[in-house]
């Protein structure tokens, strides 16, 4: 009697402890957390409130790509051969990038749900327009030929987001939906407006950089 009792208590035991080690989450925990990279430097420069407030968009066809970025020239040379799009005008173009979205999936049976995708989403309202209605062909051609071009995000104090290059080279944001709508809305004390939505995959945040010659680049549409 005795020896089955102390038989079940170690088949329970045995059991037991191999269910915490299969679904405790060890799947996810850190493997190695002593040797986790050391936290970068923070707040090492002036520090300031970054404003909100979308202002402009870049769009850069995907077979170029900035050599220096901090040089006005080259974004000038790629305006003049056509194969770069700067459209910035605070006055008329707005835009925002809410929470982004994810997808996970849980890839083992005893594992937690894993971020396997991040979708960012960069939505730009334009109301500027001219008596040719030249701005419906503009967001046309995008809508038609986005998967050519990489495009970054431009703030009201010239900050870019989406350049995702190493020192001053490399090229902006894919993008993996493109999606461009008119609104007319009820009343003549309304804008008619031109929507934008740009939705990116990026693992991390979006740093941006300041590109202060913004406004005075030839070419830009404004």
């Amino acid at each position: 009697m005795n020896s089955h009792f102390n038989f079940s208590l170690v088949m329970k035991f045995t059991i037991f402890r191999f269910r915490i080690n299969g679904s405790d989450g060890g799947c996810a925990s850190c493997p190695d957390a002593a040797s986790a990279p050391a936290v970068p430097p923070a707040l090492t420069g002036t520090k300031m409130v970054l404003p909100s407030g979308i202002a402009g968009w870049v769009a850069l066809r995907s077979d170029e790509s900035f050599v220096n970025i901090s040089l006005q020239a080259e974004w000038e040379a790629y305006i003049a051969d056509g194969t770069m799009v700067v459209r910035m005008d605070g006055c008329r173009v707005r835009g925002s990038k809410p929470d982004s979205t994810t997808v996970t999936r849980r890839r083992g049976a005893c594992s937690v749900e894993e971020v396997v995708k991040r979708n960012q989403v960069w939505e730009v309202i334009d109301t500027g327009n001219d008596d040719d209605y030249t701005m419906h062909d503009l967001y046309a051609y995008f809508l038609e030929n986005y998967k050519c071009f990489k495009f970054g995000l431009i703030t009201c104090d010239y900050r870019l987001y989406g350049f995702d290059g190493a020192l001053n080279a490399g090229n902006l944001m894919t993008a993996v939906s493109f999606f461009v709508d008119d609104n007319i809305l009820e009343t003549n004390e309304d804008d008619a407006i031109i929507k934008m939505t740009i939705t990116t995959e990026k693992s991390g945040l979006v740093k941006p950089r300041l590109i202060p010659f913004l406004p005075n680049l030839t070419g830009l549409i404004n």
